[in-house]
């Protein structure tokens, strides 16, 4: 009968962690913006058209816009540690490339579909270089590794109100993680 107990806490306390992540993810997590990376103009056609399709019903909300960038990234990208291509427009030959490209891809999504729905003067996507804190403690000092030097996130402004929303493409892509927390 405890054995029974234990497994289904166990089991209980997974299912709150899966269900949860984001939200725990968040709480103990967070960004801290270093400096902008450059922005690309999307500009093959081939990308294009696979946005078109994962965003058929043009929306002006930018929950949308946020979640078709990261959908079509997790998609035709893969992760690598290795140096390689950024330029999201040749991203599309390559498929494998690291968190700089993770972002640049996400941030030329974002920034098409937001001129397409008219929304490109209140709005801006870009990429940002970015160290992660753990708790407040800043985590890349821990690590010897240049991959854990610093890591690359988008960020969406309302060039307006200045508010702010961002997104690992990265970590979307392994943990579907879609939003983080701003220092």
């Amino acid at each position: 009968m405890k054995k029974y107990k234990t497994r289904i806490f166990l089991g209980s306390l997974f299912l709150i962690i899966i269900f949860n992540r984001e939200s725990i993810f968040c709480a103990l997590f967070s960004y801290k913006i270093d400096k902008k990376r450059a922005s690309h103009k999307m500009r093959d056609e081939n990308i294009i058209m696979i946005i078109n399709e994962n965003n058929r019903y043009p929306t002006t909300f930018l929950s949308e816009i946020i979640n078709t960038s990261q959908k079509c990234t997790s998609e035709k990208l893969n992760f690598t540690f290795a140096k390689c291509n950024t330029d999201p427009n040749l991203l599309i030959n390559y498929g494998k490339t690291n968190c700089i490209g993770y972002a640049t891809f996400a941030t030329s999504i974002c920034n098409y579909l937001l001129e397409r729905q008219n929304m490109k003067r209140q709005w801006v996507a870009t990429p940002y270089i970015a160290e992660i804190y753990f708790c407040d403690v800043n985590i890349h000092p821990f690590f010897n590794s240049s991959f854990f030097k610093d890591h690359d996130i988008v960020v969406i402004e309302n060039l307006i109100t200045h508010q702010k929303f961002a997104f690992d493409p990265s970590l979307n892509d392994y943990f579907g993680i879609y939003k983080i927390r701003l220092r």
